[in-house]
């Protein structure tokens, strides 16, 4: 299972000093009901960072990339998937 945080919570955490508590009391619920958490409209370095402290161990948006179409999403795992493996080897 898994939920998710939305957008709205996201620019909050980078807008707001105090977002960080603000993004526990969203993430820390899920975490203790063993859910993986999934964070959408991640935009910053800044937003991803903050998220993957707290646990959020997924997440999608304009920071990692663009709206792909169906045809392009194929290569665009394929290539991160290879970059993943390379910096971890």
């Amino acid at each position: 299972m898994s939920a998710g945080l939305d957008n709205n919570a996201n620019q909050t955490i980078a807008m707001v000093k105090d977002a960080a508590t603000q993004a526990v009391f969203s993430i820390d619920p899920g975490r203790s009901l063993n859910l993986s958490m999934i964070a959408e409209g991640v935009e910053t370095a800044e937003q991803e960072y903050c998220l993957s402290q707290r646990g959020c161990q997924l997440a999608q948006g304009y920071y990692f990339n663009k709206p792909l179409l169906p045809k392009d999403f194929e290569t665009f795992v394929k290539g991160f998937h290879r970059q993943i493996v390379e910096n971890n080897a």
